[in-house]
């Protein structure tokens, strides 16, 4: 349809050349995505808005948390501290009011503080407790509410506490503007981003100001994915769309996983149509059969398409270079297919040997204490 309006198609060099065409209306048309932002409105005119994706930023994925810290997940830091300083404040109650009804704890004289620590972290952990310290009407009353609370987050302490040994846990990551300038130290972005850099130092906001100084131009975008992809304390800077499919294409790995991501939030919002010279009188006919596409959804249905074809030739390259080397990705297939049925391992059991080790550490050095003493 809108190969009809065009005369002759010019061969072009890079996107300034396409740029330069336009304005002098050599090329009436270009049909290649730009970003309508006031630099480029002030040098020519923009089609009918086709796509919304935003500019967004493409980073390596952060690295794992040690595993022995799925003992702490579980609960939040504000439920341990509450939980700490319940196990300091209840034995404090439990001792006062049971030597206020002078209750005698075997043969060995008055319920001490000692049997009151222990009896608390006894019915914390689900252990039978001191049956004499159950006399009196108060002693009761605080026990049994100790007995709620240590089943309340006991439960939901051990009804999480599989899900998260098992399953990988991220730290947290850049998913704005915001917190990318203060994650990394340098933002690639392609030659053709010179606008958007002219943009973000031009701007009255702090935080567009910053990024512009970070932001440094390079090579097209799939060589600045792969300086992100090596360096940590760096992203790369796109079309939010475009950047999706260059990470499905050519970073996607034999088991469909992939170390990059892209940030949730875009930079900037983006409105992207085709250039167009000012004042071009043939502009409504084409935007009109845009349009017409458009919300015919044929758009977005492409490029999902697009997207997902690349991941899975991406995934096949990958699997018959892991065949010509010898090694076999249906290992990792399977492993990503049974994810839901992993079997504990001593790398998810990390936290509760390290538990047990410095118990036995700190028991070595008391009795040596009290062997010297």
């Amino acid at each position: 349809m809108l190969t009809e309006t065009l005369i002759n198609n010019l061969q072009i060099e890079s996107s300034d050349t396409v740029e330069q065409k336009v304005i002098s209306r050599e090329a009436y048309i270009s049909p290649i995505r730009y970003t309508m932002i006031p630099e480029r409105l002030a040098m020519y005119d923009m089609s009918y808005v086709y796509d919304y994706s935003a500019l967004g930023f493409c980073m390596t994925k952060p690295p794992l948390r040690p595993q022995w810290e799925s003992l702490l997940y579980p609960l939040t830091l504000n439920v341990w501290l509450v939980t700490i300083g319940c196990l300091l404040v209840v034995p404090g109650f439990l001792f006062a009011v049971s030597y206020s009804s002078k209750i005698i704890h075997n043969s060995k004289g008055h319920y001490s503080v000692g049997y009151a620590i222990l009896d608390t972290l006894r019915i914390l952990l689900g252990q039978p407790h001191s049956s004499l310290i159950l006399e009196t009407n108060p002693v009761r009353i605080l026990i049994l509410t100790w007995l709620l609370f240590a089943f309340i987050v006991g439960i939901v302490y051990k009804s999480s506490l599989t899900a998260y040994l098992t399953l990988p846990k991220y730290p947290q990551r850049p998913e704005s503007m915001e917190e990318l300038v203060e994650a990394v130290d340098t933002v690639w972005a392609p030659y053709y981003a010179l606008p958007f850099k002219d943009f973000f130092m031009k701007s009255s906001y702090p935080v567009y100001q910053k990024f512009g100084k970070m932001l440094v131009l390079g090579p097209e975008t799939e060589e600045l994915i792969a300086r992100a992809l090596k360096n940590r304390r760096s992203a790369a800077m796109d079309i939010k769309r475009y950047m999706t499919h260059i990470v499905a294409d050519k970073f996607t790995e034999a088991d469909g996983t992939t170390q990059l991501y892209l940030g949730r939030n875009g930079l900037v919002p983006g409105r992207a149509s085709w250039p167009v010279p000012h004042d071009a009188p043939f502009l409504s006919n084409i935007e009109w059969r845009m349009q017409a596409a458009v919300e015919a959804g044929l758009y977005e249905n492409w490029s999902s398409d697009i997207t997902e074809r690349s991941r899975r030739e991406s995934m096949r390259r990958k699997q018959e270079v892991l065949k010509q080397t010898g090694k076999s990705s249906q290992t990792t297939l399977s492993e990503g297919e049974k994810a839901s049925q992993i079997a504990l391992t001593l790398k998810h059991m990390q936290g509760p040997l390290f538990l047990l080790i410095g118990g036995w550490i700190l028991a070595s050095l008391s009795f040596i204490v009290e062997r010297l003493g």
